[in-house]
């Protein structure tokens, strides 16, 4: 159990309508159906992904109101 899906457990508790943001397909649904959300399978370290990712978002549930980003993206340092 993660930090990603236990927030997406309390938000959803507390009335929040879910969009289960992941690049597993599998978990991603396995969370959104457990709260009544809707699953989007996406790469947050791709910006194209990303702007994919907010349109599919608004068009299903309307206006975002609350992002939670719980992604860890590493990049490598320049010299």
């Amino acid at each position: 159990m993660g930090i990603g899906a236990a927030s997406c457990r309390a938000l959803a508790a507390a009335g929040a309508r879910i969009a289960v943001v992941d690049r597993d397909r599998e978990g991603c649904e396995a969370v959104a159906g457990e709260v009544d959300g809707i699953a989007v399978i996406a790469d947050v370290s791709d910006v194209s992904s990303v702007n994919a990712l907010v349109a599919e978002v608004t068009s299903r549930l309307g206006p975002i109101d609350i992002c939670f980003s719980n992604a860890g993206v590493a990049t490598a340092a320049t010299s």
